[in-house]
């Protein structure tokens, strides 16, 4: 169906259909949810868009409880402001007559109605940028109705934003993080109270200290453990169940903020505009705090799947992951590397590094800085391989280690 021709027959809707077909729907939901410490603040970040002319935009971490707390606002807000549902589905992003069904949760046009759209995500995966942009003109023309679109992406990412014309899409963006340790206990006291079961302090702070703020995990963990009682919780983080879920939430990222995650990991500078985008995002989301990232299990899924770099000296090569490299680098550099190679992980004194580098007169030619800017090329040149700056520690006034190994 023609978009225009949609937005007639959808009007043509709100004309015909009862309010008291919306009020039944509404009786019928007796959800009860966990309610953490900042939903007020966020409904009511929610209700100021609803009261003004425009589109809103709302970003929560991927796999987060967002159909609960859509669901909770359906429930709990009723009076403050009516409001409906659309779960879009994958394959029918790019079709307005699905996105905007005609719903039984209608109101009459005299009636506001706010009308959240969820999983909107898949437009940005099936490239229906042009659909977004077709709802936000519709709220322009509908003066009764509001319209709330949830993401599990970061769509004020750069390479997503200049997809789209018009800067109304972005004019109200609210985020959703990761939740902080307090409303995470109390989700697990929630969940406990559900279940009727109990568990120690001790326990309760390892599953946070381990899951973060991601609902998901700590869900599944304290599921495992009233299924279990008996499994430790270092091998109900090795299940499949959480394995899944870390593997989700991971390929949920967008490229850029994997990168960040690995670079943060290492302990890397992030420099590139894009990662620095990402880089604030995540942090606003919860993911990354004080430089380190607060999902711990997702830090050892990444640890564990993440290609590996392998760094040897086999027979009279130096081979990158069985590739002979040699050629990429001086004669002195290949010497210093073979050094610092046949003493891994162990620091290799600054004096046994110039006498590598300068065999003959050594303290004629060295100095700490050149000795410095000469470990700093190697560096560059083996992060130009993808190899991580880190490979190489330095041990201020003591010399230089080549560790194990680096993820790449």
């Amino acid at each position: 169906m023609h978009i225009n021709q949609f937005i007639c027959d959808f009007r043509h809707l709100l004309d015909i259909i009862p309010d008291k077909i919306l009020v039944y729907f509404i009786k019928q939901m007796g959800y009860a949810y966990f309610v953490p410490s900042g939903f007020s603040k966020f409904a009511q970040r929610i209700f100021r868009i609803l009261r003004s002319d425009e589109i809103g935009v709302i970003l929560f971490t991927p796999k987060m409880d967002r159909p609960i707390r859509v669901n909770q606002l359906i429930q709990d807000y009723q009076k403050e402001y009516p409001l409906v549902k659309v779960d879009l589905a994958p394959g029918h992003t790019n079709d307005l007559n699905y996105i905007l069904p005609p719903i039984e949760q209608a109101a009459k046009k005299k009636k506001n109605m706010g009308i959240c759209v969820t999983n909107c995500e898949l437009m940005i995966y099936e490239r229906n940028y042009q659909v977004i942009e077709e709802i936000a003109k519709l709220q322009q023309k509908q003066s009764h109705h509001r319209f709330l679109l949830f993401f599990e992406i970061d769509i004020t990412h750069p390479d997503i934003a200049r997809q789209f014309s018009l800067n109304e899409v972005f004019n109200n963006i609210v985020y959703y993080p990761l939740y902080e340790y307090k409303d995470t206990l109390n989700f697990i006291d929630y969940s406990l109270k559900e279940w009727k079961m109990e568990l120690s302090k001790s326990i309760k702070n390892n599953i946070i200290q381990e899951c973060g703020g991601q609902f998901w995990l700590v869900r599944r963990a304290v599921r495992t453990l009233r299924d279990d009682p008996e499994m430790t919780l270092e091998q109900i983080f090795e299940t499949e169940q959480i394995r899944f879920r870390l593997e989700q939430i991971y390929l949920s990222l967008l490229d850029s903020e994997k990168k960040v995650l690995q670079k943060v990991m290492k302990q890397e500078e992030i420099e590139d505009p894009v990662e620095k985008h990402s880089l604030n995002y995540l942090n606003r989301m919860g993911y990354i705090r004080d430089g380190q990232i607060t999902v711990p299990l997702l830090e050892q899924y990444m640890h564990e799947h993440l290609p590996k770099i392998s760094l040897l000296q086999t027979g009279e090569h130096i081979v990158l992951n069985n590739v002979n490299i040699e050629g990429n680098f001086s004669k002195k550099e290949v010497r210093v590397l073979r050094l610092l190679l046949e003493q891994k992980n162990r620091v290799v004194s600054r004096d046994l590094i110039a006498k590598a580098i300068w065999p003959v007169n050594t303290s004629d030619s060295y100095t700490d800085w050149a000795l410095d800017r000469f470990i700093a090329r190697i560096r560059v040149k083996l992060k130009s391989l993808g190899v991580s700056k880190n490979l190489i520690k330095t041990f201020r006034s003591r010399g230089y280690m080549l560790s194990g190994s680096s993820s790449s």
